[in-house]
Order: C-alpha cells, then structure tokens, then sequence
C-alpha cells in the first residue's frame, strides 16, 4: 500500500489546516451577510425595490429621497454591523489562504474584506465618496483577483475551476461597468444584485471545494 500524491502537490498538514479555517470563515462571512440582509428587510419601515434600491440603501439612517431612490432603513445599524462583521471574517480568511489561494486571490480577498469594513463604518448617506472607495474595494478588486487567479493561476490548486472563476468574475467586472453607463441600461439594482451574487458564489465555489475535498492523510491506494 502506497501513499498517492495529492493532485496539487505536496501539502503540509499545517497549511491544509490552516486553508480550512480560511474555508471555513469564508462561508461564515457569506452566511452574516445573507443573515444581515434578512433582518434588515424584515424590519417593519423598510423600503426597498430589489431592481431599483442599492444594497447599500440599507445602510442609509436617514429615510429621504437620494438618487431618485426612496430609501428608509429603520434596520441600518444592524446592517452596517453585519456588513462590518463579514468584512472582518474575509480579513481573517484571506491571511489563512494565502499559500492555498496565493497572493492575488487570497489577497483580493484581504481588499474585500477591508472594503466590506469600510462600507459599514461609512455608510452612503454620510460620507458618499468614502463609501463609492468601500463598495470599488469590496466588489471591484476581488472581481480582478478572481479573473487574474483564472486566466494565471497562481498555485497548483487554482489551476482548477479556471473557467467558472473567469465567468463569474467577467460577469461582475461587466455589470459594474454597465451600471456607470448612462441612460439605465440595466437598473441599478439589479445590476449591484448580479455582481454581488457573482461574486458570493465565487467565493462560495472555492471554499466549498477545500472543505469537501479529502483530507490527505486519507488518499491512498491499494
């Protein structure tokens, strides 16, 4: 009975375990931000049109017109928290896959995370320019990392999955571009739903593959 080599190469226990809590936090941060949403648009007061509203229109305390959007969040506090929350557990996931995901996803995932911080702690309707810089860190850069880490994979494991994280990644990089178009070609909200959802499952994708696949202690042949 011989031991069989891991497709990606070798892999220290240490590191393996170490890109399993990043995994691991990963979906954790996907799980706050689908929890936040869900508690701030079942508070009562809420107004929000998923193809019209902005996510970050639930950040916003004030209930007003901007944008030409109708925008109240009585559940503000709760989603900016969250938001923050998620933007922490990405910090922390992205350092823990760096040596699995390498610099440029890993560390599109760091952006993202800092990006998701800094979208909670200024909200849009305070600090507008602060929070345009948040929402590019938060979405944007990721979408480029995700893109990069397809077409060069930087490690032995990106070398799978290329196709669908080029797609998702085009998908997102596509829609923000489209939504600074002028003349409403796809709504603003919509258009924002799309590139969040594309860029969650991306995540969603890689984590899910570290944590499913076997532990190498148990790939061997008979």
């Amino acid at each position: 009975m011989r031991r069989r080599a891991p497709l990606d190469g070798p892999e220290p226990e240490a590191a393996w375990d170490g890109a399993r809590l990043g995994a691991l936090l990963v979906v954790a941060a996907v799980l706050v931000v689908a929890l936040t949403a869900v508690l701030t648009l079942s508070t009562p007061g809420t107004a929000y049109v998923w193809y019209e509203n902005m996510i970050s229109d639930l950040g916003d305390g004030e209930c007003r017109v901007r944008g030409g959007r109708w925008i109240c969040s009585p559940g503000h506090r709760v989603f900016n928290t969250g938001i923050a929350l998620a933007g922490v557990l990405l910090l922390a996931a992205g350092a823990c896959l760096w040596g699995r995901w390498g610099r440029v996803l890993a560390g599109g995932v760091v952006v993202m995370g800092a990006g998701l911080v800094a979208t909670g702690v200024f909200p849009a309707g305070n600090r507008a320019g602060l929070h345009l810089a948040a929402v590019v860190l938060a979405l944007v850069v990721p979408a480029l990392g995700f893109l990069a880490s397809g077409i060069r994979p930087g490690t032995p494991w990106l070398r799978r999955r290329r196709g669908a994280r080029v797609v998702l990644a085009s998908t997102a990089l596509l829609f923000a571009a489209v939504s600074r178009l002028p003349g409403g070609v796809v709504p603003a909200g919509a258009g924002e739903l799309v590139i969040v959802g594309a860029m969650l499952l991306a995540l969603l994708l890689e984590a899910g593959c570290l944590l499913l696949r076997e532990p190498r202690a148990q790939e061997v042949s008979r």
